[in-house]
């Protein structure tokens, strides 16, 4: 299995294009602009439950917010660790990081270059409708 299938659609907008399997330095030059991410749902109770943690700085500064603190202070946010989770820790992974674009709404800054929706989001995915379907 290729190693990218595990993915989500936000990485998976860096690996696949369509084309043949090309280098890894090849797939660092893709630009993913993702709009919309103050929309995204969370399942089950992460809302409340899920925790994102950073660090001041300063000695005993670690830092914890629940999910829906986030989503108020900054809606990107949730997608940025989401796909930075999904992504390579190597020096490619980093740019790949680099040229990922979030924005909390429809509008983004990047309509000269004319980017090309992606069908690999939460509105290509299948409609789960029994347990049956999900094994």
């Amino acid at each position: 299995m290729a190693r990218h299938r595990r993915r989500g659609p936000g990485a998976r907008a860096h690996f696949d294009r369509g084309g043949p399997p090309a280098a890894g330095q090849a797939q660092a030059d893709l630009h993913a602009v993702i709009v919309n991410a103050a929309k995204v749902r969370l399942t089950g109770r992460k809302e409340e439950q899920k925790l994102y943690r950073y660090h001041s700085g300063y000695e005993g500064g670690v830092r914890e917010e629940r999910a829906k603190e986030v989503r108020a202070k900054q809606p990107t946010r949730i997608v940025e660790e989401a796909v930075r989770g999904m992504l390579p820790k190597t020096k490619m992974g980093e740019a790949m990081w680099r040229k990922l674009k979030v924005y909390a709404g429809p509008e983004h800054p990047h309509a000269a270059q004319k980017p090309k929706a992606s069908t690999t989001g939460a509105g290509a995915a299948k409609k789960v409708t029994s347990k049956s379907e999900v094994a």
